[in-house]
């Protein structure tokens, strides 16, 4: 059974949740959590708050992110649903009017976008070495997190983010894990998307 944690104020709350469903977002490489618990736990589950979920209390966090839809629903069986987004979605709020001159690594211009959301606890540890991009890069009042995309699109890397907000930039591999092929957008969750790391 899935643990849920939401940080309430630095303290970590657990939920109980009855349905658990981790997808990825393909177009945007933002990996998303929805969950349906009881509407008692409905004063924990805030849009804002920071989400972990484990396999166990004492595992390392399968998801984390932050609470961005909270729907409750009366009626027979009072429940509440939640949307969490991982924290890619921070890049989402920042927008840019840049560009970079070609032959431009596509991790330098990666890192330097990624620089820019350290106020919310992003690092970029796990960017890796990338090939220059041939023409010129330019975003124009475009979100942080589209052009991070868009990048990741032409050098043909991934990008992801881990439960400790470190970003992961790196070369597409074959395998089967649910954070770097689209078709295992699951209903379920099962196993742990982070052994490859």
């Amino acid at each position: 059974m899935i643990k849920l944690y939401v940080n309430v104020d630095g303290i970590l709350e657990e939920v109980e949740v009855e349905e658990v469903r981790l997808r990825l977002s393909w177009r945007n490489f933002v990996k998303e959590l929805n969950l349906t618990a009881d509407r008692k736990h409905e004063n924990l589950l805030k849009i804002g708050r920071e989400v972990e979920a484990r396999w166990a209390a004492n595992q390392k966090p399968i998801f984390a992110g932050i609470i961005y839809e909270v729907n409750s629903y009366a009626g027979r069986e009072e429940k509440v649903e939640a949307l969490c987004r991982d924290y890619l979605a921070v890049f989402e709020k920042i927008i840019l009017r840049t560009q970079y001159p070609p032959q431009t690594p596509g991790h330098r211009i990666v890192e330097e976008i990624v620089a820019l959301a350290s106020d919310y606890g992003v690092t970029g540890e796990g960017i890796q070495p990338a090939p220059e991009l041939l023409s010129e890069t330019r975003f124009e009042n475009i979100s942080a997190l589209e052009a991070l995309a868009q990048v990741a699109r032409r050098t043909n890397y991934m990008l992801t983010v881990d439960p400790y907000k470190d970003v992961k930039f790196f070369p597409k591999a074959y395998g089967r894990s649910i954070l770097i092929d689209p078709s295992l957008e699951s209903t379920t969750l099962s196993g742990d998307p982070w052994e490859s790391f």
